[in-house]
């Protein structure tokens, strides 16, 4: 667990870093500049997580096959699983 000063170091870091990017520029103009590449890169990760995606589906598939095979095998030991 971090620190408060190790917190406060790292936010003092960071919102240095950002002054010295944004250089002149208007503060309001570089948070809508940050959003939309935010938003445009969620934007873009977003269909490759999404359910409706065939390559989605087959991973989930697969993770609960692993999963029910990994129950039968200790199913006969004892237990309730």
């Amino acid at each position: 667990m971090t620190s408060t000063k190790q917190r406060d170091d790292l936010q003092a870091a960071i919102w240095k870093i950002a002054n010295e990017v944004r250089g002149a520029v208007d503060g309001w103009d570089f948070k809508q500049f940050v959003l939309g590449t935010l938003f445009y890169r969620f934007n873009a990760v977003l269909p490759k997580m999404s359910p409706l995606n065939p390559q989605y589906l087959t991973k989930k598939q697969s993770v609960f096959q692993k999963i029910s095979a990994f129950i039968e095998k200790f199913k006969g030991i004892g237990g309730n699983v």
